[in-house]
């Protein structure tokens, strides 16, 4: 459980660094375009997933006041990268100008239903 932390919060600490370095460093319009909104749109997603995983898993805890199992931290970690999915997406779908209020909503019904069918496959 201590070593699944760890390494989420490495993975926090890396994606966030190599955001900052994807963003400083690479010119999205230069030579190097698509390797850099890819490395953008990459560094987002892992340091949404850390991020909002750890948010779910500690606040769980925050809001139970007891110690959760592993297996909690691999749900949050599963919701977390859903929802980073969804932003990611939509920040991509901004970018084509494909984006809109129905887009979103499908994004959002679709790993609404995802998540639906891994909760209830579990039980």
């Amino acid at each position: 459980m201590t070593r699944k932390l760890l390494v989420t919060f490495i993975t926090l600490v890396l994606a966030g660094a190599f955001l900052l370095f994807s963003l400083f460093y690479i010119d999205p319009n230069g030579a190097y375009a698509t390797y850099g909104l890819l490395t953008i749109y990459l560094s987002l997603f892992f340091l949404g997933t850390s991020f909002f995983g750890l948010l779910l898993f500690f606040g769980k805890e925050l809001i139970s006041q007891k110690s959760m199992n592993s297996q909690f931290l691999w749900m949050s970690l599963r919701r977390g990268s859903f929802i980073s999915l969804v932003i990611v997406l939509s920040l991509l779908l901004s970018y084509m100008r494909m984006f809109s209020f129905i887009e979103f909503f499908m994004l959002v019904l679709f790993f609404a239903l995802l998540e639906f069918i891994f909760f209830f496959s579990n039980k």
